[in-house]
């Protein structure tokens, strides 16, 4: 059956890619009181924004140090999970979704190069480079800027391999949202936009 095949072909994505999250956030990440400040910064303008006071809407649009993207994904969080715990559960999990998302996108382009066995060894390459990151686990700004630039030239490789009008459309969009990761990626950001034309030239 397609539908059967299909969800298959899913699960061999999805759960890999979730166990590397949770190993990634079980590991990897230091007790509350090792946290950076920035984790707590990130856990604080969510709780503000969602409770609608002025701080909260002034670290989002006023500052260059907090770009919109990663705090506008770690809001569902905030109006879910509950306050005053000794852990910021909103940094942790929006850290965690950046995570299981980076990974995913990682493992569907390996699989999609390479046959089932030499993917998985170069997915789980990739994945012990990131490990190597600092602050990766901990700051959800970096967790996801990294897992939308991975997925803006993931896209374009695929667009540059197929020329196909969905990788385009893929591509552009993943491109809008890595403008909304932060000032500091406008050269980046213009660089990948100005690729597209002289590639396809």
């Amino acid at each position: 059956r397609p539908s059967m095949a299909y969800l298959r072909n899913k699960l061999t994505e999805w759960i890999p890619a979730l166990l590397a999250a949770v190993a990634f956030s079980v590991v990897l990440t230091p007790a509350g009181d090792a946290l950076p400040v920035q984790t707590w910064t990130f856990e604080g303008i969510c709780r503000e924004l969602v409770a609608g006071t002025t701080e909260g809407r002034q670290a989002l649009v006023g500052s260059l140090w907090h770009a919109p993207l990663p705090t506008l994904v770690g809001l569902p969080g905030a109006a879910l999970l509950p306050r005053g715990a000794s852990i910021p559960l909103v940094a942790r999990g929006t850290t965690f979704l950046a995570l299981f998302f980076l990974a995913y996108t990682l493992l569907r382009f390996c699989r999609r190069q390479f046959s089932m066995w030499p993917a998985m060894l170069f997915w789980l390459a990739c994945l012990l480079l990131l490990a190597r990151l600092p602050g990766l686990t901990t700051q959800p700004q970096m967790a996801v800027t990294l897992a939308v630039a991975a997925a803006t030239v993931l896209k374009f490789a695929d667009w540059f391999d197929g020329r196909r009008l969905g990788d385009l459309v893929k591509f552009s969009f993943a491109l809008a949202l890595l403008a909304l990761c932060g000032a500091h990626l406008a050269g980046w950001t213009l660089l990948l936009a100005l690729l597209l034309p002289l590639v396809a030239l």
